[in-house]
């Protein structure tokens, strides 16, 4: 395999990782800021806190995966 060709190669791969490291982020606190802006404007304990609140754990979830994807050990 060229040299030339396998940086790439590899260029593209680590590029690709990076976009995904992005999406999680901008995801996972688009969907924070919604889930905890939502929860306060319902009733506490009404459908749309609980679904609120479920989106919320889900971008912190996501900007969890996003940061814990760039951690290296």
């Amino acid at each position: 395999m060229p040299q030339l060709y396998r940086y790439t190669v590899l260029a593209a791969v680590q590029s690709a990782v990076m976009e995904r490291f992005v999406q999680f982020i901008v995801a996972g606190g688009l969907a924070l800021v919604a889930g905890l802006w939502g929860s306060q404007i319902a009733a506490a304990s009404s459908q749309a806190w609980l679904g609120s609140v479920a989106v919320a754990l889900v971008g912190v979830v996501a900007l969890a995966i996003g940061i814990n994807s760039q951690i290296e050990y």
